[in-house]
């Protein structure tokens, strides 16, 4: 599985901690020096020379009981999370790659390990479906909100000088611009016409 990518700087000090062991580091003094040696050593792993890692550092049980803490947190935050601020969705992403990236590196031998893997992978994937639904649904909400929103420069009068109460026979009206995604409906069409004759 390629590595899915997250955004360092949203990475917590616990999740880059666990990064950084994985990769055979465990003692660094800041939470801006983590970042950077984590940067430095995934740049090196995208260029194809990546160090000679140790054999993985985690147990099993350790790996669940963590993961189970870490979809806990997600969820907490989804809840909050109203489908429009930028800085969470990313933070849920970020959050998201980093738990399947650790489920994916969980390595069970019993068959209730593999079912405890099984069930934790499947709420996580559940989690980034909720999460984009949640997404959608306020960009269908804002789009709805736009769409009953009469905009009367997308409509080309006649001669506004005219102080006339009807159009000139030569005047015509051009359609409005259909916005990509949208319908205008021909009732305001109707009440434009109306309001500008």
């Amino acid at each position: 599985m390629a590595p899915i990518s997250y955004e360092i700087n949203r990475l917590s000090s616990e999740e880059l901690t666990y990064e950084l062991a994985i990769r055979g580091i465990t003692e660094v003094a800041t939470v801006e020096l983590m970042r950077k040696t984590l940067r430095n050593l995934l740049k090196l792993e995208r260029e194809g020379q990546s160090l000679d890692y140790p054999s993985y550092p985690f147990t099993v049980e350790e790996d669940i009981r963590e993961l189970q803490k870490k979809y806990s947190e997600m969820n907490k935050l989804l809840i909050g999370f109203d489908g429009a601020d930028q800085n969470t969705y990313r933070k849920l992403l970020t959050k998201y790659a980093y738990a399947l990236g650790r489920v994916n590196r969980l390595l069970p031998t019993t068959a209730d390990e593999k079912s405890q893997k099984s069930k934790l992978l499947v709420e996580i994937l559940n989690f980034k479906s909720d999460l984009d639904r949640k997404v959608k649904s306020h960009e269908r909400a804002s789009l709805n909100k736009s769409q009953g929103v009469l905009d009367l420069s997308l409509l080309k009068s006649g001669s506004s000088s005219s102080d006339n109460d009807s159009l000139p026979d030569d005047d015509v009206l051009s359609p409005p611009k259909k916005r990509k995604g949208s319908s205008f409906p021909v009732f305001f069409m109707v009440v434009a016409c109306t309001l500008m004759a």
